[in-house]
């Protein structure tokens, strides 16, 4: 103080440097504030932004974990025990908790919530001990989960499915408990920085998962501040006395959010070691302006504004803002160590974009593979060709956003090209029903070729569109399309089954991603395509040799006539092994046979023809029915291979007596229908299966005749519904057999009462034997 009095109470020129002394002190203090806050703000934002996006990036993944989950039960709900919801579900569901080591529980309820199995890792879990749960069906009528126990400590998750059979009809539910620490494991399990943590908390505000797992334990509760907004804006808050840095995100899939928290000192640590040396620096530099105080204080003054200029730029987002150099002394150094502060931010800065950038790529990854996974799975549910090529189509059309998409089968004609339209999807067929198809030209022909997939930006200022006559560009009334891409569908022999195309009306719309998409559905396409064909190929071959085995029926008996019918299943299912027979002894009794292989395909069909022929040949030998079976019994033993065998039934008609023999190998019973429409089930003894047990004896019964009647043979195809109990399907039957008409007309509307058509589940064979045409009209 005593030098700064004699300063004071000197000349005027030691009270100017005095003066600038002080002004000097000021500026620096003043400059050092502002360079430390500038460069405070700009840190602590990217400190935020920081747990912001770790937040968000727990939250993906804890939706991708609840997504999983969810695909594993709903895989677990389609098995047939748990479908069913029997007897047996209790079996599956603890064959099922040995292979989920993970879950606490597994439990089946009914459509009405009531408990039907259950099984826990430890065993010990009954039915009757569970609470009825009949706000099941409300709660999955949004979402697929049921949030947090909270009576469970550790808390526990629920994932709730719907068991639908067939799809679309609410059987029941599927109930799966997890702890809670399992299912966030992707949060739990991630190597943080010492300074920052993570937890998850539920929307009552309670901490379910948590590094630290005393804090769960205890369930400690942590409020969210409302103030946040939608975006979930970071936040500080006081814990424990002491304040923290906060960053949220809600998961899409729990109700719950992802909390990242940091200490705000441990955070702010080195903004605040940043501005402690630059006001040091700044306090030397001011303590050497007073010696020199004229030409350090220049020097001083002048590179403070570009500092703070440039402190102000870093913090408004220009990162590359750095001090320009002022020489080799304090200030120069000063401006090396600002720059070198700036330098590493921006580095750091450029590694979260960096990880930014390789996140995105990964999530578009995940993506692409999650989507073609759906495709592929939904391509191997159908062996229509048509249905596959339509399926293709659409979805593809769907994922990649175009107006229209299109699949092309690649033939060649007379002139070496011919392309059909296969399938198309955005727009009716009627769009281009009155336009050629294309030809082999600079756009259309690399697809054909089965060269690299065509993406272009804007098709019209390509520069091969537009030279073909006689259009010149697209034919007029076509759709618009700027934005194009196709892709070849390559067979796994290299021939180019054809191609898709798609189309947009604006330009620029498919992306690199949309063209790998699409890659990978033609990829699968072209796999689908090729079991598509080859299955109706083989599926062809087993019907013409199903139906070249069966012969005619009509007999030469006076008095009599017969029809038969045979419809095999559904497309997707391959022909069975059905089968009738009527065969005329020499004397003049009448042999009636319906039989059904089990299994399809063209060794049924097979194993079919060689039993349709013994069978014949031994009536002709003994026409006994019970005879005929025995025989029938051990050649089939020779014959039908392992585990294949066949149901029979052989009746034998006798004019003579007006008496019908009839033996059953495990066939269902024939049904008589008399002149006034009466109808009564043949029931006698019911032997095994023919080729089941060598050996075997059957017993025959016999029943007396009206003089008109019909009889009707028929496989199980006919009776049985999966939705149906049997007995009903016996007396539907009953009701369409009383109908008038004669053999050929009570065939159809047998076949059309009972709804069997060629989309049936199971081949159906039909025959009728009149005698007297009862009941005609």
């Amino acid at each position: 103080m005593s030098f700064l009095k004699r300063i004071a109470g000197g000349s005027v020129l030691a009270r100017l440097l005095l003066a600038v002394a002080l002004a000097g002190l000021a500026t620096g203090l003043v400059g050092g504030w502002l360079i430390a806050s500038s460069a405070g703000d700009a840190l602590r934002a990217e400190i935020d932004q920081q747990n912001q996006s770790l937040a968000r990036s727990l939250a993906s993944r804890l939706d991708d974990r609840v997504r999983t989950h969810l695909q594993t039960l709903s895989t677990n709900a389609t098995r047939s025990s748990v479908e069913e919801l029997g007897p047996d579900t209790q079996s599956e569901l603890n064959v099922l908790m040995k292979t989920r080591t993970d879950l606490d529980r597994l439990s089946a309820y009914s459509a009405d919530g009531s408990p039907v199995a259950t099984a826990a890792p430890r065993g010990g879990a009954e039915a009757n001990q569970l609470p009825p749960r009949p706000q099941l069906g409300r709660q999955l009528a949004e979402r697929h989960y049921i949030s947090t126990l909270d009576s469970t400590v550790p808390p526990t998750v629920e994932l709730a499915v719907r068991i639908e059979r067939p799809p679309g009809t609410l059987v029941g539910f599927l109930v799966a408990e997890l702890p809670a620490e399992e299912l966030a494991r992707p949060t739990t399990d991630l190597q943080f920085e010492p300074t920052r943590s993570a937890f998850v908390v539920d929307s009552s505000g309670t901490i379910v998962v948590h590094q630290q797992r005393d804090r769960v334990v205890n369930r400690e509760r942590f409020d969210l501040p409302e103030d946040r907004g939608d975006s979930g804006r970071p936040f500080s808050a006081t814990q424990d006395s002491e304040p923290f840095l906060f960053a949220s995100a809600p998961t899409s899939m729990l109700l719950a959010e992802v909390v990242v928290q940091q200490r705000e000192g441990d955070a702010l640590a080195s903004i605040r070691a940043v501005a402690l040396d630059l006001v040091a620096i700044l306090l030397a530099v001011v303590v050497v302006s007073g010696v020199v105080v004229g030409l350090v204080g220049r020097s001083l003054l002048l590179p403070l504004r570009p500092m703070a200029s440039a402190a102000r730029r870093i913090a408004g987002g220009d990162h590359a803002a750095r001090v320009p150099a002022h020489g080799s002394g304090e200030v120069g150094r000063l401006g090396v160590e600002f720059n070198s502060m700036a330098e590493a931010l921006q580095r750091r800065i450029a590694e979260l974009e960096d990880r930014k950038v390789a996140e995105q790529r990964l999530r578009e990854q995940t993506y692409l593979a999650q989507t073609l996974n759906r495709v592929g799975a939904a391509l191997t549910a159908e062996l229509e060709l048509e249905q596959v090529v339509q399926a293709v189509t659409d979805l593809a059309t769907d994922l990649v956003e175009a107006d229209f998409g299109a699949f092309f089968y690649n033939v060649e004609d007379e002139y070496g090209e011919s392309f059909l339209l296969y399938s198309l999807a955005g727009v009716s067929r009627e769009s281009f029903e009155g336009f050629p198809m294309p030809r082999n030209t600079a756009i259309f022909g690399p697809t054909f070729r089965g060269e690299a997939p065509v993406r272009i930006h804007d098709v019209t200022e390509h520069p091969s569109y537009g030279l073909n006559s006689p259009y010149l560009g697209m034919p007029e009334g076509h759709l618009p399309v700027r934005s194009y891409l196709a892709v070849s569908v390559v067979s796994r022999t290299g021939e180019v089954i054809g191609g898709l195309f798609f189309g947009h009306s604006a330009a620029g719309v498919f992306s690199e991603r949309d063209e790998q998409l699409v890659s990978g559905i033609a990829a699968q396409a072209a796999v689908a395509i090729d079991n598509a064909r080859l299955y109706e190929t083989q599926r062809g071959t087993a019907e013409v040799l199903q139906r070249s085995l069966l012969p005619d029926v009509q007999p030469t008996l006076p008095g009599s006539s017969a029809a038969a019918r045979y419809l095999p299943a559904h497309p997707s299912l391959d022909v069975g092994g059905d089968w009738y027979d009527v065969v005329e002894l020499d004397n003049v009794k009448v042999g009636l046979v319906v039989g059904d292989v089990v299994g399809r395909g063209v060794a049924a069909a097979a194993t079919m023809g060689r039993l349709c022929h013994a069978l014949r040949a031994y009536a002709f030998e003994d026409p006994s029915p019970a005879t005929v079976l025995g025989r029938l019994n051990n050649f089939a033993q020779h014959v039908t291979g392992e585990g294949r065998f066949a149901t029979v039934l052989y009746a034998l008609y006798d004019p003579a007596e007006a008496t019908l023999l009839v033996a059953s190998a495990g066939h269902p019973p024939p049904l008589l229908v008399t002149e006034r429409g009466s109808t009564q089930y043949v029931r006698g003894p019911i032997g095994l299966p023919v080729g089941a047990v060598a050996g075997e004896s059957y017993v025959e019964s016999r029943v007396a005749l009206p003089a008109s009647f019909k009889l009707l043979f028929y496989t199980d195809g006919l009776v049985e519904d999966r939705q149906l109990s049997l007995d009903l399907g016996f007396e539907r039957l009953e009701k369409a057999a009383a109908a008038p008409g004669d053999a050929q007309r009570l065939c159809d509307s047998v076949i059309e009462a009972m709804g069997r058509g060629r989309d049936g589940q199971d081949d159906v064979a039909l025959l009728v034997f009149s005698v007297g045409d009862p009941l005609s009209d």
